[in-house]
């Protein structure tokens, strides 16, 4: 999966390597706000019966532009509810959010208005388990209430930004916040825009 991602992101990548530089863009700097969708999944979390840890996840970002090379962001995600069943019946949901403070590096690509982007800080991820048929959880060995857990760890990002217009960013990228054995690690691979105020 995480090969599928790589190839994804560096064909996008090239892409925009590629497109004629219209006109000269100028990026202005400031505030931004942004908001991206994507494909999400939790990793290394061990759950009984048939689990479903992947799907359909969401973010926002807020943050400052100092200049064309370095920025710093606020993050917020909600990844794909786990749900978990067993055979046909469904035991419970596990709903993961990360929140996260990050310093973003961009490496503009000549003028041509792409860059390539990475980012690096520190995440909070936070696990809901909401058990939903008490009975069924209990065979699985779960108790019948909803228990979170939450751990603090490394968040790491890569990807490409394009401006389309001056205040006006696309972006590609994929993005996994650390975690632990309770939570598991969440990745999403995104594609969003960004407004500069």
């Amino acid at each position: 999966m995480q090969k599928i991602h790589a190839q994804v992101i560096l064909g996008l990548l090239a892409l925009l390597i590629a497109l004629p530089a219209v006109s000269a863009v100028s990026i202005p700097y400031g505030y931004y706000l942004g908001g991206s969708v994507g494909w999400a999944k939790i990793y290394d979390k061990n759950y009984s019966g048939s689990v479903s840890h992947s799907g359909l996840g969401a973010g926002i970002n807020v943050g400052y532009k100092f200049n064309p090379f370095m920025a710093f962001e606020f993050n917020g995600t909600h990844y794909a509810d786990t749900v978990i069943k067993d055979v046909n019946t469904t035991v419970a949901r596990d709903s993961h959010y990360s929140y996260s403070a990050q310093g973003k590096l961009m490496f503009p690509l000549g003028s041509s208005g792409a860059s390539v982007v990475g980012k690096v800080g520190v995440s909070r991820l936070q696990s809901n388990l909401k058990i939903s048929n008490c009975g069924v959880a209990a065979q699985n060995g779960l108790t019948c209430q909803t228990v979170s857990h939450y751990a603090t760890g490394l968040y790491l990002a890569a990807g490409g930004e394009y401006s389309v217009t001056p205040n006006l960013l696309t972006n590609i990228e994929i993005a996994r916040a650390q975690g632990n054995s309770h939570t598991g690690d969440a990745a999403i691979l995104s594609l969003g825009a960004s407004y500069i105020f």
